[in-house]
């Protein structure tokens, strides 16, 4: 396998880094998320959802207020973007709907412990893992019989269309 590039940029750190960039970040959600809200409407999944790389939280008050059947726990590496999530899902009274998990996608058992999901996604945030193929082999555990696990991102990976799946090999186009 070739190897991989990590990725340059720095992670935000503070709180009032974390708010700054919420701030910049709250003017471009609903476009920069419109694909991926669209097809959340169209698989009509119900019941528990898991995000990975929550940041904010903007993307899961979108997902909640638009698809009233569903709980979403919402996973971010960061205590102050967790911090921020809750006070925008406080702000939008969906703290009954989402809750918010500090958490690493690549910890095999901090992923088991939040139990099984309907639909499992993440937006952008794959091309900051350092070790993707890990964290999506956890968050495939994590997705329900009968479940979707769901990857929005910027870049392609060439081996990400090759996935190992309960049923073996399948090929995504």
């Amino acid at each position: 396998m070739p190897r991989r590039i990590q990725p340059k940029e720095e992670a935000i750190i503070g709180i009032d880094k974390v708010r700054e960039y919420a701030e910049e970040h709250k003017k471009y959600a609903r476009l920069m998320y419109r694909a991926l809200l669209k097809d959340v409407k169209a698989l009509n999944i119900s019941g528990h959802y898991l995000e990975i790389g929550a940041g904010p939280g903007f993307l899961a008050v979108m997902i909640a207020e638009d698809n009233l059947g569903v709980d979403i726990s919402a996973v971010d590496i960061s205590p102050d973007m967790i911090t921020l999530a809750k006070e925008h899902i406080e702000e939008r009274r969906l703290q009954e709907r989402i809750r918010c998990v500090m958490a690493d996608v690549s910890d095999e058992k901090a992923m088991e412990e939040l139990g099984k999901f309907d639909f499992v996604y993440s937006a952008f945030s794959l091309h900051h893992w350092k070790d993707p193929e890990k964290s999506i082999s956890n968050l495939w555990n994590a997705v329900r019989d009968g479940g979707m696990l769901y990857i929005y991102d910027f870049r392609r990976v060439w081996w990400l269309y090759h996935l190992p799946l309960k049923g073996g090999i399948h090929r995504f186009s």
